[in-house]
């Protein structure tokens, strides 16, 4: 449905990874992903969004400790001004805190055509329809290249080096 054709405009990118307020169940998860795809879509944003619990460093009163955290990580492409007009306002939403953007940037073509919002949760996919997510399998198999140059290339890095602790 989305983006049919290729056309020789620029795209912009942006990837963040922030910190959930709390751990998300799979009835909220489905819920950020439906609103997030709803959103993009009528503002002709393309994306993947990942979430990850596990045992992350965490500063309590001066002092690292590991604890339980949830975490995203999602990149949004589309027209630049779509594209931080989204990120301003996912600033301010109440499930995460601690955004820090990992890379921006162009690429010729979108890495995520079709998809409003990809959605891979790393360890409640067991609890989710095969329809509610896609297949970072296929999608994030990419030619070995710089990272930094490629999006999609630079987010399967942390779906991989994620996976590969679970």
């Amino acid at each position: 449905m989305l983006h049919q054709g290729k056309t020789n405009a620029m795209y912009f990118y942006l990837i963040y990874i922030s910190t959930a307020t709390e751990l998300m169940d799979i009835k909220s998860l489905k819920h950020l992903l439906h609103t997030s795809r709803r959103i993009n879509r009528a503002n002709d944003i393309t994306g993947m969004l990942v979430y990850v619990e596990g045992y992350f460093l965490a500063n309590e009163n001066g002092r690292f400790k590991q604890k339980l955290q949830g975490r995203f990580i999602q990149l949004l492409e589309g027209r630049e001004v779509d594209v931080r007009a989204r990120y301003r306002a996912i600033e301010v939403d109440f499930r995460h805190y601690n955004l820090d953007i990992l890379t921006e940037g162009f690429v010729n073509e979108r890495n995520f055509d079709q998809w409003e919002m990809g959605f891979r949760c790393l360890d409640k996919s067991d609890s989710f329809d095969p329809d509610e997510f896609i297949d970072l399998e296929i999608k994030l198999k990419a030619p070995e290249r710089d990272i930094y140059l490629n999006p999609l290339l630079y987010l399967s890095s942390f779906y991989h080096m994620s996976k590969s602790k679970l």
